[in-house]
C-alpha cells in the first residue's frame, strides 16, 4: 500500500515538474507569444497609478482580463503630481515594485526609473507596431522601448465658450495682440476673460507649457533643445522664456484673470466655464471629460479650442502625450503583467478605453469620436504647426514646476521663475547622472 502511495506521489511530482519546466520554457520564448493561461495558477497583479490619472474604462478592461485569464488586477491609487514620482522612486529604491504601473510620459522617465535595470524591455512586442509613428518615436531611446503609451494625444491651449465669443463679437485670435484685445472686450462686458486655478497649483503651469512651443521653440530651435539636454546652455540664457513668464504676469496685472485665482481650484475652473462666468480657461483637453460629466454634451458642443497665438500668427499647438505603462522586471509576476499589457493593447480593449475617454488615439488599430474642442485642435495639428510639450523632450525634468509658477504669479517676478527653474532643472540632471550635468 505504501509502495503504491509513494509511486503515485512520485508520478504527481514528476508531472508538476514537467509542467513547470514547460511554463518556464514558454516564458523564455519570444516576448510576443501569448502563453496559455490554463496551465498557470491565477495571480493578483498590483497596478499602481497616480490618483489623478484617468481611470474610467480601465476597470472594465481589467474585469475582461480576469474573465479570460483568471488573473485579477488590484488597482493601487497613490498620491498624484510630484508626490507620485517621489513615492514610486522610494518604492523602486527599496525593491517594493508593483507588478505593472502607470507613469509619466516619454523617455525622460527612463532615467528616473533606471529602465535598463528595472523595467522590462518591450521593443519587440508585436503591439509596439500598432503605436502611431510620432508616439513610437517619442517612446524610443537608443532604439529601445520600455513603456507603452496609454491614452490619447492631448493638446494644451485656450478652451473657450462659443456663445460668449459670439455675443462679444470675438473671432479666434490670429495673433497675440488679438488675443489681448479679446480679453479686453470680455472684461469690459463684466465677464472674466480667463479663469485660473491657483489653489491646486498645477493649473497655473499650463500657460507657459502651452506657450513654450509658440514663443520659445522658434527662438532656440532643435539645436537649443539638444543643448539644454547636454546642459550646454542654461534656461536663464533664454530671453524668450523670461518673456513668456512676463506675459502670464501681465495677464494678471491687466485683470484678465479671476481676482480669486489663488483660492480657485481645478474643480472651480470647471464650474466657471460650465456656468459661463468665465469665457476661457487655459488647460489641456483632459478637462473635457469632467466638463461633460458635470454639464452634459450641450456644454461640450458649445466649446472650442485654439493654441496660444504668437505675435505674428495663430501659434503652435502643444501636444501633450499620454502617460505610459511600464512593467518592473524584478517581480514574481512579470509574465502575467506582460500578458495584461498585451490584453490592454488589443483593439477591443482600446475601443473600451476610447469610448470612455474620447481623444486623438495613439494606436492605429482604433478610432475615437472627438469632442468639438478636440476636433478643433486635431484640425489645427493636421493643417498647421504642432510640437510635443517641452517637458517631454528634455531628459532632465522640472521638479516643483507647479509651485514655481504659482510663486511667479504671486511675486509677479519673471526673473525669479527662470532662475528657480534653472536650478531645479540642473539639479535633476545631476541627480539622474545625465551626461553634461555633472560639472
Amino acid at each position: 500500500m505504501r509502495k503504491k502511495t509513494f509511486r503515485a506521489l512520485l508520478i504527481a511530482v514528476m508531472c508538476i515538474a514537467a509542467a513547470a519546466n514547460g511554463y518556464s520554457q514558454g516564458s523564455q520564448e519570444g516576448s510576443g507569444s501569448d502563453a496559455s493561461s490554463e496551465s498557470k495558477k491565477p495571480v493578483t497583479l498590483i497596478f499602481a497609478r497616480s490618483n489623478d490619472s484617468p481611470l474610467t474604462g480601465i476597470e472594465e478592461i481589467f474585469a475582461n482580463f480576469e474573465k479570460e485569464t483568471g488573473n485579477s488586477v488590484e488597482i493601487q491609487a497613490l498620491p498624484g503630481g510630484n508626490d507620485y514620482e517621489t513615492v514610486i522612486k522610494t518604492r523602486f529604491a527599496t525593491n517594493d515594485f508593483p507588478d505593472i504601473m502607470w507613469y509619466f510620459p516619454g523617455t525622460a522617465q527612463y532615467d528616473s526609473l533606471r529602465a535598463e535595470t528595472n523595467l522590462v524591455n518591450i521593443t519587440n512586442e508585436p503591439f509596439i507596431s500598432t503605436i502611431t509613428d510620432s508616439m513610437r518615436r517619442f517612446q524610443t531611446r537608443d532604439e529601445q522601448i520600455y513603456g507603452f503609451p496609454w491614452g490619447s494625444f492631448d493638446t494644451m491651449g485656450v478652451i473657450y465658450r462659443k456663445d460668449i465669443f459670439e455675443k462679444a463679437g470675438i473671432t479666434i485670435p490670429g495673433n497675440y495682440e488679438e488675443f489681448l484685445d479679446a480679453c479686453d472686450t470680455l472684461l469690459s462686458m463684466g465677464i472674466v476673460p480667463i479663469v485660473e486655478g491657483g489653489k491646486d497649483g498645477w493649473p497655473v503651469q499650463v500657460f507657459s507649457l502651452a506657450g513654450w512651443e509658440t514663443f520659445v521653440d522658434p527662438a532656440i530651435g532643435p539645436e537649443g533643445i539638444a543643448k539644454l539636454n547636454r546642459n550646454e546652455i542654461k534656461l536663464t540664457d533664454i530671453d524668450e522664456l523670461r518673456d513668456l513668464y512676463q506675459r502670464q504676469i501681465d495677464l494678471k496685472k491687466a485683470g484678465y484673470l479671476n481676482e480669486n485665482w489663488l483660492s480657485t481650484t481645478y474643480d472651480m475652473q470647471q464650474e466657471a466655464i460650465g456656468n459661463g462666468t468665465a469665457a476661457m480657461v487655459i488647460q489641456g483637453q483632459w478637462i473635457l471629460p469632467a466638463l461633460r460629466e458635470k454639464f452634459g454634451d450641450e456644454l461640450i458642443s458649445n466649446l472650442g479650442m485654439f493654441p496660444i497665438p504668437s505675435d505674428t500668427d495663430r501659434g503652435t499647438a502643444a501636444l501633450y502625450p499620454p502617460g505610459q505603462i511600464v512593467i518592473p522586471k524584478n517581480t514574481k509576476n512579470t509574465e502575467a503583467a506582460m500578458e495584461l499589457a498585451r490584453f490592454m493593447t488589443r483593439p477591443e480593449s482600446l475601443e473600451i478605453w476610447y469610448a470612455h475617454n474620447p481623444g486623438i488615439p495613439v494606436y492605429t488599430t482604433v478610432g475615437s469620436d472627438l469632442m468639438p474642442p478636440q476636433q478643433d485642435m486635431a484640425d489645427f495639428v493636421a493643417s498647421y504647426k504642432s510640437e510635443i510639450n517641452i517637458q517631454g523632450r528634455l531628459r532632465a525634468q522640472w521638479p516643483e514646476y507647479d509651485r514655481i509658477m504659482q510663486n511667479v504669479l504671486i511675486k509677479e517676478d519673471a526673473d525669479y521663475g527662470v532662475e528657480e527653474l534653472s536650478k531645479k532643472y540642473i539639479q535633476d540632471g545631476k541627480n539622474k547622472k545625465i551626461p553634461g550635468f555633472d560639472n
